[in-house]
């Protein structure tokens, strides 16, 4: 493992560490103030803004990495393509998201303000440009760029929220509005620098029909499977939203966000693994890093999970208080998912480095049609309990199937399973 990796992963992890205090504080001040029914309310206005950025994202941040890293396309190229896609994208998930809050918003957001899920949507340009432009300091192993822009907004977000929730009790308008300043602050940051560090005027005219030719068409065969992971992650609560009340979403949100903590250090790890397999032309190389990366990962987080899992209660009293004790139930259960779905996030991405990125979207369609029948069914009869359940059964059997799949790829079997691919 080189220094430069290593390097980078500490560095990540570093960010990825900080960033996630950050949220769970945050999380901490809403739930502590608004109580369970506003941490559920802002969990379900937030989530729409990040439903429609992740689904209208198209994987162009996965496709710059993969050919900026090839060097099929320059950093000037993806700077230029990168931004007329912000634009155009930006326009129509806003639009998306107005008519999807006019015509569904009251049967689906029950007692709550519709007015919030309108002024939410302003934080998709935001989302868009910093999802397009950070994707650039990774394709270029930049890793102190990326992990300095994404610490900033975070420490951006806790201040502004801390200052508008508790110091002035400006309630889930403040909340909201604290998120909207740190997105923007943070997607000019972004622009700032990369604009400084690696764009050129006088460059060759970049040739926009071949650009969206070649990333569009990759960007949407990991991005399909990366949009399935986030309904996998996500979907239960808009199902608990519909069958249940803002108050139940408000302690099932707080077992997700501290059983998501456990995810630091693999997200950091993922973050510069994939740049690094995307650069390697060797399968075996590739998969033997793999391997070491997933030994680390997987024993990092067991320690993690067996310690929330086992002084749940204590932290989430301590974090929130005692009225969100009925998290612990489902959180404990998650737990078991979320440990076993970390070999499915580390093959996750030996899978896109390999060139086989529609592979993990066959995987993730069958896991999320499981994970949403699951949870229709047993979110009436069981509640947060039945939410949990199908959330961990998905996510283990993601794992599993991504296990088979990369014994393949590494076997160079997967012609048997290819089809429609490059």
């Amino acid at each position: 493992m080189s220094r430069v990796f290593l390097n980078n992963t500490i560095l990540t992890f570093s960010r990825q560490a900080v960033g996630g205090v950050a949220t769970l504080v945050i999380s901490m001040i809403i739930g502590r103030v608004l109580g369970p029914e506003g941490q559920g309310q802002y969990s379900l206005i937030v989530f729409l803004p990040v439903i429609l950025s992740s689904i209208l994202e198209m994987g162009i941040s996965v496709s710059t990495i993969y050919y900026v890293g090839k060097n099929d396309f320059s950093v000037n190229d993806a700077i230029k393509g990168n931004l007329i896609l912000f634009i155009l994208l930006s326009v129509l998930a806003i639009i998306l998201g107005i008519i999807f809050i006019y015509f569904w918003g009251d049967s689906f957001f029950k007692n709550i303000n519709i007015e919030l899920f309108y002024i939410g949507l302003l934080v998709l340009p935001a989302l868009f440009l910093i999802k397009y432009l950070q994707c650039i300091f990774r394709a270029k192993e930049h890793f102190f760029e990326f992990n300095i822009v994404f610490l900033i907004g975070q420490i951006l977000l806790f201040s502004l929220s801390f200052l508008a929730v508790y110091v002035y009790s400006l309630g889930i308008y403040g909340a909201i509005g604290s998120l909207l300043i740190a997105r923007y602050l943070s997607a000019l940051l972004s622009l700032s620098l990369i604009l400084k560090k690696y764009y050129q005027p006088q460059s060759v005219k970049l040739n926009i029909k071949l650009y969206l030719k070649k990333v569009v068409p990759f960007g949407l065969k990991s991005h399909i499977a990366n949009v399935l992971l986030l309904l996998n992650n996500r979907f239960d609560l808009i199902i608990i939203a519909y069958f249940l009340t803002s108050i139940q979403v408000g302690y099932y949100s707080v077992s997700v966000a501290l059983v998501e903590s456990i995810w630091i250090f693999s997200q950091a790890i993922g973050l510069v693994y994939y740049a690094r397999l995307s650069n390697m032309r060797d399968l075996k190389r590739r998969w033997g890093l793999t391997l070491r990366i997933l030994m680390y990962v997987f024993m990092i987080t067991a320690v993690s999970a067996s310690i929330l899992y086992i002084f749940a209660p204590e932290i989430i009293e301590f974090i929130y208080g005692s009225k969100f004790l009925p998290s612990v139930k489902p959180l404990r259960i998650l737990i078991v998912g979320i440990l076993i779905f970390t070999v499915g996030r580390i093959l996750t991405h030996f899978i896109n480095a390999s060139g086989r990125p529609l592979f993990n979207s066959y995987i993730s369609f069958t896991t999320v049609l499981v994970n949403i029948i699951m949870n229709i069914v047993l979110i009436p009869i069981y509640g947060l309990i039945g939410a949990a359940i199908a959330t961990s059964t998905a996510y283990s059997l993601d794992s599993l199937i991504k296990v088979i799949v990369a014994f393949k790829i590494k076997n160079e079997k997967y012609a048997l399973l290819d089809f429609t691919l490059p």
